[in-house]
């Protein structure tokens, strides 16, 4: 009995309590209950906090929105890959939030440009039989030279059938682009996944350098061509900009060929290809420029050691004109007259040129063997400032 009695004087107690101190608008059952997502937010005046505060009925503000952070972008790379630079579905790369991604949509155009000259017979030869397949085995090769999917290249080659001088060319892209599929199918594109197709442009290739080079006839035949770089992907480390592997192409296709030795801070030797092995392996015969750049010059594979008397060099002789007076008949008379005194002539330089070869033989021979006799009885030591640390 005692105990019915407490509870009630205490339920009526809090009820008093409740009438006189809670607000209007706060209900005793959400005060015992502490369910409050139940009460409208325009019912919600007034707090505990403020009430005993003395603050007295304060309407609560509207929460702001969450604030968006973006991740802090490079200037080189932002600047580089702009709205392309969004993270791939499964690759890395810092670029704009989805939502902004949505707003500007990324526009798939051709980055950066550089042009190619070969005289290799075999591009000559597929050039001939099928251009499509040409720019197929082009960008497999370029896929292997600059480690860049090969769907991110495209070609303008010299339309056969146009007059020469025209601006027609054929453009030659993949069929695995990233706008043609998506970015995973395009980072992963080989030459037995895909294919080249091309059609018929207008287009102007190397048009700031005066002389055209798009085919020229001489006594080798030219190929030459522009290349094209789409964007990266940004799937599985595809993240370098165009420019930067147009750049690598045409520093590869100009360095040299011969190993570089470097010597380490240890004593060692380092003996390492220069950067013209691998591309000149890839594209022998190939130079290669940026738009607007001559073609860096052709290196010297002989050296002239004089008159070569009646035989031919790796070029026939040229034709005298058909018909009418030979201008060059007179030198040819006095040349044949004086045959004997040129065969002697070119028999002496011969003989000195051999002298002189065996000479540098004999030179290097006994240079080798005073540096194999040198490192072997004088071991080599670090210099003192090495040697300390």
């Amino acid at each position: 009995m005692q105990m019915a009695l407490s509870s009630a004087l205490r339920y009526i107690l809090v009820c008093i309590l409740g009438r006189a101190l809670l607000a209007p608008g706060f209900s005793l059952q959400s005060f015992l209950s502490h369910q409050t997502l139940n009460i409208p937010d325009a019912n919600r005046v007034t707090t505990d906090a403020n009430i005993n505060s003395g603050v007295g009925v304060v309407r609560p503000v509207a929460a702001a929105p969450p604030v968006a952070i973006v991740p802090n972008v490079p200037a080189v790379g932002a600047a580089a890959a702009g709205p392309a630079a969004a993270p791939g579905p499964l690759g890395g790369g810092s670029g704009p939030l989805a939502s902004e991604a949505a707003a500007t949509p990324r526009v798939w155009k051709i980055d950066a440009k550089f042009e190619m000259t070969s005289t290799e017979q075999i591009f000559i030869t597929e050039y001939d039989s099928s251009i499509a397949g040409l720019a197929l085995t082009l960008a497999d090769r370029l896929k292997w030279a600059t480690d860049t999917p090969m769907s991110r290249f495209a070609f303008w080659f010299a339309d056969p059938q146009a007059p020469p001088g025209s601006d027609n060319v054929l453009y030659c892209e993949s069929k695995s682009t990233e706008d043609k599929t998506n970015s995973l199918t395009a980072r992963f594109a080989g030459n037995k996944n895909t294919s080249y197709v091309c059609e018929k442009k207008t287009h102007t290739m190397n048009s700031t350098v005066p002389a055209s080079l798009l085919q020229q006839f001489s006594k080798k035949r030219v190929l030459t061509f522009e290349v094209g770089v789409f964007p990266p992907s940004m799937v599985f480390g595809d993240e370098r900009p165009s420019i930067q592997v147009a750049e690598e192409v045409v520093r590869s296709a100009t360095s040299g060929d011969e190993p570089e030795r470097k010597l380490l801070k240890t004593g060692l030797w380092t003996y390492k290809p220069g950067l013209g092995v691998k591309f000149h392996g890839l594209f022998p015969a190939t130079v290669a420029a940026m738009p607007g750049s001559s073609f860096a010059t052709a290196r010297e594979t002989s050296l002239p050691l004089g008159p070569n008397p009646g035989g031919q060099g790796a070029d026939a002789l040229a034709m005298p004109p058909s018909g009418g007076e030979n201008p060059n008949e007179k030198e040819r008379d006095a040349y044949v007259a004086n045959v004997d005194e040129a065969v002697h002539e070119a028999k002496e330089i011969n003989d000195n040129v051999r002298s002189s070869l065996q000479e540098l033989k004999d030179s290097l021979a006994r240079a080798s063997a005073v540096h194999s006799a040198w490192m072997n009885t004088k071991v080599y030591q670090l210099p003192e400032e090495y040697a300390a640390a």
